[in-house]
Order: structure tokens, then C-alpha cells, then sequence
């Protein structure tokens, strides 16, 4: 699963293998580069606030939620989220405030 930003300018998916989540963003001249943010063990479904300032990040391996500032490319929070199941339908923070 990838998403695309609402500004067109950043691509995010998940690293199910790697624990991570990726942040692509688009620079001078379209050029992309991309920053790997580790979350925790088996991310999958994830999405944007409708902000785009935070990618949330359902992690199945450790039960947790992951939530990674998308300025700074940092996990800034997890969370327990009391499963072990994954989130491969996707996660939907878009809302207009999510829920924490």
C-alpha cells in the first residue's frame, strides 16, 4: 500500500520486513529521496492525518500503533493497541482530529 500526500509532494508506504516506515519526497528537479523511520515489528496499514503533519502506523508484530512526525521523520509515539492482528484493509486517521 502506498499513499500519496494531499500536496502531491510526499509518497509513503510501509516495510512490513524492516519495521519502518518510508517517507518519499519529491525535491528540485522531481528528484525523490527517501528516509526510512523504524516504528516497530510488522507495519502495515497506516495513513496520513488529514493535517499530513503525522503518519499513523498500525505495527501487528508488537501490538502497537506507531505514530512518526512526517517534518522532523521521527517516531514521535506508540501506543498498545491490544491485537496482534494486522491492519492490511488500512488504517484511516482522516477524521478531523484522529483519535488518541
Amino acid at each position: 500500500m502506498v499513499t500519496l500526500s494531499h500536496d502531491h509532494t510526499k509518497l509513503v508506504t510501509t516495510n512490513m520486513g524492516s519495521g519502518t516506515v518510508t517517507i518519499a519526497e519529491r525535491g528540485a528537479a522531481q528528484m525523490w529521496t527517501a528516509t526510512a523511520v523504524p516504528v516497530g515489528s510488522g507495519p502495515e496499514g497506516f495513513d496520513l492525518t488529514p493535517d499530513g503533519k503525522e503518519i499513523w502506523a498500525a505495527t501487528y508484530g508488537d501490538g502497537k500503533m506507531a505514530i512518526v512526525d512526517v517534518a522532523t521523520k521521527k517516531l514521535k509515539q506508540t501506543f498498545a493497541t491490544n491485537t496482534r492482528r494486522a491492519a492490511d484493509g488500512g488504517l484511516s486517521v482522516r477524521g478531523r482530529e484522529p483519535w488518541r
